[in-house]
């Protein structure tokens, strides 16, 4: 019983520290906090059943975000029309008192109509400030395709940017 004890109390540990960003990396790719919530929960349960495969010298984060990625790829099957729905807009706080209301709803307004890859590579690379290298461990991508794609999701934002300020938007 002392693996099933050192995993639980492993991940309780990892869960502290951790389960803010699952929840930031969900919430920008699903668009619900009710889905969100929903990976947060099978992210660490899987975690804590692949914990005796988790190999110690590689980064928790990376580890995690691979893991969450599969549970939102997960999500997206079982769920597609309702996903399309929930899209469409539901004006959530990344970090609440970090950055004006308005800011975030726009800046979110413009990640919700990036291609999932732009709007995971945005997330990790702009967001959650992790390095090339940690991005492509968490995507399973090469260094290049994080740098190629995060330039171009980057253009498109602000494009989609661009756009709504000549619409008239704040």
């Amino acid at each position: 019983m002392g693996d099933h004890d050192e995993a639980q109390d492993a991940i309780q540990v990892l869960y502290e520290k951790y389960a803010g960003d699952v929840y930031r990396f969900a919430r920008i790719m699903l668009s619900s906090d009710c889905d969100a919530k929903d990976v947060v929960q099978e992210t660490f349960l899987r975690a804590f059943r692949s914990w005796q495969g988790f190999r110690q010298e590689s980064n928790p984060k990376t580890w995690f975000i691979s893991i969450v990625r599969n549970c939102v790829n997960d999500m997206y099957g079982k769920r597609k029309r309702e996903l399309a729905l929930l899209r469409n807009y539901e004006p959530p706080y990344l970090r609440s008192g970090e950055t004006e209301a308005e800011t975030v709803v726009i800046i979110e307004d413009a990640l919700s109509r990036l291609k999932d890859s732009y709007r995971q590579v945005v997330f990790l690379r702009h967001i959650e400030n992790m390095s090339v290298e940690d991005t492509a461990r968490a995507l399973g991508w090469s260094e290049s395709k994080v740098t190629t794609t995060t330039q171009r999701a980057l253009k498109r934002l602000r494009g989609i940017l661009d756009d709504g300020n000549e619409k008239g938007a704040p």
